[in-house]
Parts: C-alpha cells; sequence; structure tokens
C-alpha cells in the first residue's frame, strides 16, 4: 500500500494517489488486474471507480477529501475475491480567516510634530488592528484636522497595507 494516512483540507485532493500493490501467493506483481476502489466514510471523491495494475502490480487512484473535518476511509477490492485494503486520509479544517474587524489604531509616526508657518511635516501614520493585535490589510482611514489651523497634505488615497498601516 502507498498513499495511506495522508493529510489535507477539506474538500482538497490528497497530494499522492493511494497505490494498491497485486501480487500472487509467491510475491510476483500482477499486471493488468482491475481494482475496484469505494469510498467507506468521510464523503470524499474518486478519480475512478476501478484502476488497473501495472507493469510493477501497483493500481493507483487519487481522493478528493470530504467537506467535513475527519477520517476518509476508501477501500481497494479485487472482484471475485475477499482481498482488500483500506487506505485512511485525515481532512482538516481550513485555517480560520483573518479577523478584519478593527478594534483599535494606534499611532505609528508624524505625532506631536511643530514647524514653521506654511511647512511641510512628516507624514502621519496609524495603525488599524484586530482584537488579537494584528494588523488589517484595506482598511480606509480618513485624517482630519481638530485643532491649529493647519491643512492635510494629502498623497494618493489608499487604505492600510498588509500591515495595517497607512
Amino acid at each position: 500500500m502507498a498513499g495511506n494516512n495522508q493529510t489535507a483540507e477539506v474538500g482538497e485532493a490528497l497530494p499522492q494517489p493511494f497505490g494498491a500493490r497485486v501480487a500472487n501467493a509467491a510475491g510476483t506483481p500482477l499486471t493488468n488486474v482491475t481494482v475496484n476502489w469505494s469510498v467507506e466514510s468521510g464523503g470524499g471523491t474518486l478519480t475512478s471507480p476501478t484502476s488497473t495494475t501495472d507493469g510493477l502490480g501497483v493500481a493507483e487512484n487519487r481522493l478528493v477529501l470530504g467537506d467535513a473535518p475527519g477520517a476518509n476511509t476508501v477501500r481497494a477490492s479485487i472482484s471475485g475475491t475477499s482481498l482488500t485494503a483500506t487506505f485512511t486520509a485525515t481532512a482538516t479544517a481550513p485555517p480560520p480567516p483573518p479577523d478584519t474587524v478593527p478594534a483599535a489604531i494606534a499611532i505609528v509616526s508624524g505625532d506631536g510634530q511643530s514647524g514653521a508657518v506654511g511647512s511641510t511635516l512628516a507624514p502621519l501614520e496609524v495603525r488599524v488592528t484586530n482584537a488579537a493585535g494584528e494588523g488589517i490589510p484595506g482598511v480606509e482611514v480618513t485624517f482630519t484636522v481638530t485643532s491649529g489651523g493647519g491643512q492635510l497634505v494629502l498623497g494618493p488615497p489608499g487604505p492600510t497595507n498588509t500591515d495595517g498601516v497607512t
């Protein structure tokens, strides 16, 4: 047996095919033998219900895992015999999506500046984070002058970068 005990995310194809080796009692590989494949649990989907052994006596099949995390089992069998092989694969849940709900905004740079009237100061930067303190990309941030009579000279508008900074 080859390809047993693989792991992938739910709904994904396993990285390697399952391989069932068919041989006679002396261990000599048997060629052109039809192997029947069936999904026993986990709801996955096989490439084909049958495959034929090659010159090494190996028949292969690929599995796309089912939609729920947990075990997926596949049985290989040969018609007219009691010979079977059971393969197991594990479907893992996909990683949770990043938390994209802003929970905080913090000054990165540009606070507390002073300069001559009419001069341009260094850019203002803030970082937007979620409840876990991770930067959130794609958040539109608005800067407003609240006192002092200055004005903002903004570059091209844009959302926060991959680190949550704008």
